[in-house]
């Protein structure tokens, strides 16, 4: 815990007299959030590294990620299909100087293979982070991802002809 009382949700607060200093913080909080998504969703894992602490541990499921922003970015590859889209949705975000927290829902949908036949999976999933400033950026330094439901459907995949149309 990063001095947050209580329980994860316990730490986040309604909004009433927002500082501007908090709010570039939270600006800087859903920035880092979406880039993260977007560096996954492009397979672009150094961007990826970048959203994560020198220090930073992670748990996907029943999978521990730790090793700084390399480690959980590699374990985080290990899990990934070859093709995800993520939307990032509802975001809860509380700072406390140099510290924060976010608790961010995500609508994952990625393409995976069953017995050779392509699936669409979809999650629905929750991030609970924990956030601190590092060289004056926000960086994840914990984060947990938690999956309240998912389904799998079949799928056709784009072709090359049908890209080109």
């Amino acid at each position: 815990m990063l001095g947050f009382p209580g329980t994860f949700l316990d730490s986040f607060t309604m909004p009433t007299d927002t500082s501007p200093q908090e709010l570039r913080d939270r600006a800087a909080i859903q920035d880092l959030l979406a880039t993260y998504f977007a560096a996954v969703d492009r397979r672009d894992f150094k961007l990826a590294e970048r959203c994560f602490a020198s220090g930073a541990v992670a748990t996907y499921g029943d999978k521990g990620l730790s090793g700084g922003p390399r480690g959980v970015v590699a374990g985080i590859r290990g899990l990934q299909s070859q093709r995800s889209y993520n939307f990032l949705l509802n975001q809860a975000i509380t700072v406390i100087g140099k510290t924060g927290r976010s608790d961010s829902y995500v609508n994952a949908h990625e393409v995976v293979l069953r017995a050779g036949k392509p699936l669409l999976k979809t999650q629905g999933v929750r991030y609970e982070d924990e956030l601190i400033q590092e060289a004056g950026r926000w960086v994840i330094a914990k984060r947990t991802q938690v999956v309240d439901w998912e389904r799998e459907d079949p799928v056709e995949l784009p072709t090359a002809k049908r890209r080109e149309a």
